[in-house]
């Protein structure tokens, strides 16, 4: 579940949140101008990839409700895809000390092993 979130630009044109944050976090997001990141330590990691997976579940239950409407079973099929592929990736990155997860406002992601 997701709250609303105000962010601030500062002088080095990082952005910065300053209203509430996501109900579920592992840890701190830190915003730039071109998108934000994440360290998660192994186990942060982990939890990250069930959350990841249970989102992708939902979605999946979401497609086979919105038959009668195809453009939102089209969105759900888009999301599970994103959040599976996104768990199958920080999964194969996390070795013993984390990952880091990067992702862009257009929502292109990196993970890379720490």
């Amino acid at each position: 579940m997701w709250k609303t979130i105000y962010w601030f630009i500062d002088n080095q044109l990082n952005i910065k949140p300053t209203g509430f944050q996501p109900m579920a976090t592992y840890g701190k997001w830190t915003y730039h101008w071109w998108g934000y990141d994440r360290k998660f330590t192994h186990k942060q990691a982990n939890g990250y990839i069930s959350e990841l997976n249970q989102g992708a579940a939902g979605a999946t239950l979401a497609i086979g409700a919105a038959y009668a409407l195809p453009p939102v079973a089209g969105l759900g099929t888009m999301a599970a895809g994103y959040w599976n592929l996104l768990a199958n990736r920080v999964d194969a990155h996390n070795g013993k000390k984390g990952v880091l997860v990067s992702v862009t406002w257009a929502l292109v992601f990196s993970v890379e092993s720490l």
